[in-house]
């Protein structure tokens, strides 16, 4: 998939589900939300965490961070409207296998239950995978795995 298709997926994507939540609110710049990831072990094998700031996040750029070693994660602090894709692709341009998800009506100050990496996989978008963060695309690439493949995270203004 080219940049240009991945960005446009992201477009149509992000179209299909503020037409599903008409009273969607706009992201707060001051809630910070922080995403944590975890090892094919689960819980007991944290990687690392960091802000879900706007821009592309490069695992291997990241202080703590193992790049291609990720198979869960988690959401603390959720802010609504929030949406983000999670990438085999360094650069973030969706090159590689790819997951989405946007925050819709969180219950600030929360943290989100362990969640797979690949819980959009072979979902339709809108599909409430925790209290808050729903499905918003993916493409596996004719069946990659994404899990233990992660190499970036990208939040979406």
């Amino acid at each position: 998939m080219t940049p240009i298709k991945f960005f446009l997926t992201i477009l149509a994507s992000l179209a299909i589900l503020s037409s599903t939540h008409a009273a969607e609110k706009v992201v707060d710049p001051s809630v910070v939300t922080l995403i944590s990831l975890y090892k094919k072990q689960g819980e007991t094998h944290f990687d690392c965490s960091f802000n879900l700031t706007v821009g592309p996040h490069n695992l291997k750029n990241i202080n703590g961070c193992t790049n291609d070693d990720d198979y869960y994660f988690r959401i603390t602090n959720p802010n609504d409207g929030l949406f983000f894709a999670i990438t085999d692709s360094p650069d973030c341009t969706g090159t590689g296998p790819w997951v989405n998800y946007k925050i819709i009506d969180p219950e600030y100050g929360s943290t989100s239950p362990l969640l797979r990496i690949e819980a959009a996989y072979n979902q339709p978008k809108g599909v409430e995978i925790a209290a808050g963060i729903y499905t918003a695309g993916f493409d596996s690439k004719k069946g990659r795995k994404l899990e233990g493949k992660v190499s970036c995270v990208h939040v979406y203004p």
